[in-house]
């Protein structure tokens, strides 16, 4: 409901307001050459996002023309855009990248009375000039703007009016749009709100329950998670995703009592050893006859090497780090970062993404383009990861830190910093081998190597 109306719901705050910034992911362009074109961009955008990601469906390959494999239409297409016709994007203040601190959101009210100001002087500066505030998405008024059907998608061959409707392949019901609780919206998204997040909505319990699904097992029991359409793969076990979708609405659509249901089955509880006649007639493992192994996420792996080094920042809010050496010129330019402090050593969550930018260490590990949604993050393994893993600074820096920690709790005793270095990087104890051979490591090579090479094991970078 606040991903898609934050702004609308009757107690309007800064974690609705914040919400709404799901549509600030997509593409848009500040200066564009057809200003009408990328308008449209930006609406298809948040259409084909909302649509994909809470319903499973490509709503927004009618938008030239129907859609060629599900019974979606153009008119479909323009009748749902219909409910993001009002919105815009904040207008984004000056950002100092230096600074430290947040100043508290400006109120969507705040904007709408500023900018509707009739005897403002002509250089009169805004009462949030110089302030920090999300970027989210508002609407431009709370009289709806007309939306029309264009020939080919083309922005400047507009055809019938079309008003908004509901996908009618999953609804007959018309849309309820009451006037907004807000004297600066149309409603319109708190009435698509309320549709998708209704129990009696066909797909979006089942889509959601099929994501969790795919967090945990790699693969959702649809392959195709943001296509549950007849160009997706069929769900080969339509009884067990539709007592998820319905263990969802009975929860109260709580992710966190999914997790809880997942983790405590036995399916996920299963052991990932190899089973010689299993194998012979699923290798992949896609019936889940055993626990899939897989290299862990980018920023798991990175905060694994935080939080084992000891290092690890748990504070939550407040500003993030910067991934990267910021210059600025004209425009600006990121470099690599050469040195890392306990500013960077926060979650990887609170790192600024840069559009179009890898982080340098981290970013080779299939973290998706920020620029798009992606249903399913990709999971490779190359010689530049492994590279990373053993020669970046970063990798180094933590290698240090966590010889220092094995030093200091295992004191001189070089069986007890091995123990204690399995028993922070793998959660167990060492056999007698890999006790012996791992001391014989470090009196060779010394403590911050055998540290490295414990950050560099696929024990420590795949989930067993």
């Amino acid at each position: 409901m606040e991903q898609i109306a934050g702004d609308e719901l009757p107690d309007v705050d800064d974690d609705s307001l914040i919400a709404t910034g799901f549509y600030r992911l997509g593409v848009w362009d500040d200066e564009p050459d057809d200003k009408r074109l990328a308008e449209f961009d930006g609406l298809d955008d948040m259409l084909k996002t909302t649509s994909e990601t809470f319903m499973g469906l490509t709503v927004g390959c009618a938008r030239c023309h129907d859609h060629m494999f599900d019974p979606i239409s153009q008119q479909d297409y323009y009748e749902m855009l219909s409910f993001f016709r009002n919105v815009r994007y904040y207008d984004k203040p000056k950002y100092e990248w230096d600074s430290s601190t947040y100043s508290p959101l400006i109120p969507p009210q705040a904007v709408f009375a500023w900018q509707n100001k009739k005897d403002k002087p002509k250089d009169a500066k805004p009462p949030w000039n110089g302030r920090e505030y999300a970027m989210t998405v508002r609407e431009r008024s709370a009289k709806p703007m007309d939306t029309h059907l264009l020939i080919r998608g083309n922005a400047g061959r507009p055809s019938k009016k079309v008003e908004p409707e509901f996908l009618k392949v999953l609804a007959k019901a018309k849309p309820s749009i009451a006037q907004s609780p807000n004297p600066f919206t149309t409603g319109r998204r708190l009435a698509l709100a309320r549709w998708i997040a209704s129990p009696e909505h066909p797909l979006t319990a089942r889509v959601m329950a099929n994501r969790i699904w795919q967090f945990h097992f790699g693969r959702g029991l649809v392959a195709t998670p943001n296509d549950f359409g007849k160009a997706g793969i069929p769900c080969p076990n339509q009884s067990l995703l539709d007592w998820l979708a319905a263990e969802f609405i009975d929860g109260d659509w709580s992710i966190k009592h999914m997790h809880r249901v997942i983790l405590n089955s036995k399916t996920w509880q299963q052991s990932s050893r190899p089973i010689a006649k299993a194998m012979r007639v699923d290798a992949a493992g896609r019936l889940l006859w055993r626990h899939p192994t897989r290299r862990m996420a980018a920023e798991v792996i990175r905060d694994n090497m935080l939080a084992v080094s000891g290092v690890l920042d748990l504070k939550s809010g407040g500003p993030g780090f910067d991934g990267f050496e910021v210059h600025m010129e004209n425009v600006r330019h990121f470099f690599p970062k050469k040195k890392y402090g306990p500013i960077d050593w926060r979650r990887m969550i609170y790192m600024t993404k840069v559009r179009q930018e890898r982080e340098s260490v981290f970013g080779v590990f299939d973290c998706p383009d920020a620029s798009q949604a992606v249903a399913k993050r990709s999971r490779s393994t190359t010689p530049l990861q492994a590279l990373n893993l053993f020669n970046s600074r970063f990798v180094m820096q933590q290698a240090g830190l966590l010889a220092k920690r094995l030093a200091k709790e295992g004191g001189s005793d070089l069986t007890s910093q091995v123990a204690r270095a399995y028993e922070l990087c793998f959660g167990r104890s060492p056999s007698v081998s890999e006790l012996r051979v791992a001391i014989e490591f470090i009196q060779a090579e010394g403590l911050p190597q055998f540290a490295r090479a414990m950050l560099n094991a696929n024990e420590f970078v795949f989930v067993p």
